[in-house]
């Protein structure tokens, strides 16, 4: 039988109080915190007991809201689409709109568009950071094959799916593949409600994640990202969260 016994301290968040937001996002924010004794000669644990999160943030943010594309072998064109939350309906009319010289079908069958040219062919460049939304392969270019372009796999306007909450004073031994260095995600929220609803997370089988560093703790940085890595936008709302911390002796 086991003679360890545990202390557990309890650290409430609400972002609408933080000391510090960086780049304006109040989802990466800063906590100045009283004075809280952690022995880093102990083993300790953390874990988010709870969350909520309002869904205030968009499928085509900063993010992913640029087309680069050139037309007949000429200068690069930059479209950014304004930030909002898309169907494949509003999407396609945006673009139709202010790619002069196109016309743009959907197909509900396949769930891809098809841009046709009316004189030349054309390329969409590397550059472009909305290529997952349009259904085609990121960070490649593709060029149109008889000024006719569709694209290559899905329209994906559910571009985010899952939360991450991270906070950079801690170093566990979490893994994400797609930000392998990446060490301090506390936990991995799967998106399952509405847009413009409340993202509500309970730790019911509490699940914890021993820490292997500490850094200063007296000014707590928590950050929500997407599962890219990306910071998400909540467009000025605020979330709250529960933090655990839990010291074997």
């Amino acid at each position: 039988m086991s003679n360890k016994k545990t202390e557990t301290i309890q650290i409430f968040l609400n972002s609408k109080t933080a000391n510090k937001y960086y780049d304006g996002y109040t989802s990466n924010c800063e906590f100045s915190l009283p004075h809280i004794v952690l022995p880093r000669s102990k083993t300790m644990y953390v874990s988010v007991q709870s969350a909520s999160i309002p869904y205030s943030f968009y499928n085509v943010d900063g993010f992913n809201d640029t087309l680069v594309y050139s037309v007949g072998g000429g200068s690069n064109i930059v479209i950014t689409i304004p930030q909002g939350n898309y169907n494949t309906t509003s999407l396609r009319n945006y673009l139709s709109s202010v790619m002069t010289g196109f016309t743009i079908a959907y197909s509900s069958l396949n769930n891809t568009f098809t841009f046709t040219h009316s004189t030349s062919d054309f390329i969409f460049k590397s550059l472009s950071t909305c290529m997952e939304i349009l259904g085609f392969e990121e960070n490649v270019q593709h060029n149109s094959i008889s000024r006719v372009m569709t694209s290559s796999a899905c329209i994906n306007l559910f571009t985010i799916r899952n939360i991450y909450i991270q906070s950079s004073n801690l170093m566990l031994s979490n893994i994400n593949n797609a930000t392998p260095n990446n060490s301090c995600i506390l936990c991995s929220i799967p998106l399952t409600t509405g847009q413009f609803s409340i993202v509500n997370y309970f730790n019911t089988n509490n699940v914890k994640s021993r820490i292997d560093s500490l850094r200063n703790f007296s000014s707590l940085q928590i950050s929500l990202t997407d599962q890219d890595g990306d910071i998400l936008d909540l467009n000025g709302c605020h979330f709250s969260l529960t933090l655990q911390i839990d010291i074997e002796f």
